[in-house]
């Protein structure tokens, strides 16, 4: 794995727009609503330069988050990045009450279980992520969902 030397997390501003656009675009996944990938539940991951090469984010239902939007730039990838964008939001949610995190997935199932979620049915998600616009309709049936406790003692609901 290459070192992810240089390069910085930062909470995601609408000047990043067009950059996480392009990062989400690249990995066939699509903003449900482009006006929603800034603010505190998104970061970015910037190299030295100031090139954005990494996004993740995540919603908040109740005390339960969503990690979406993960991506990172095809030339940066291997490098740990995307697990740094995943740890800082999943802390980030953690520190903002969330005592779970979902996510779909459907070509990283290995990634993710090397992080700590573990598969789940997709009924099991709390009534506001299983409501929610991606889970709902945005990502097939045939997507993994998959889950993590964040908090000690959030097990399985």
């Amino acid at each position: 794995m290459r070192a992810a030397a240089g390069v910085s997390i930062r909470a995601a501003r609408e000047q990043d727009r067009a950059a996480v656009s392009a990062l989400l675009r690249a990995a066939r996944l699509v903003p449900l609503d482009e006006s929603s990938q800034y603010g505190p539940q998104y970061a970015v991951a910037e190299a030295e330069d100031g090139t954005v090469v990494g996004v993740a984010g995540y919603e908040r239902y109740g005390d339960a988050s969503l990690l979406r939007s993960g991506a990172v730039a095809e030339e940066r990838r291997s490098a740990g990045i995307g697990a740094r964008l995943a740890a800082d939001r999943l802390e980030h949610a953690r520190r903002s009450g969330c005592a779970t995190a979902f996510l779909l997935t459907d070509t990283a199932k290995e990634y993710w279980l090397k992080l700590g979620f573990e598969v789940t049915e997709r009924a099991a998600a709390p009534a506001g992520i299983a409501q929610s616009l991606e889970w709902s309709h945005a990502c097939p049936a045939s997507s993994t969902a998959m889950r993590r406790a964040l908090l000690a003692g959030a097990g399985a609901q």
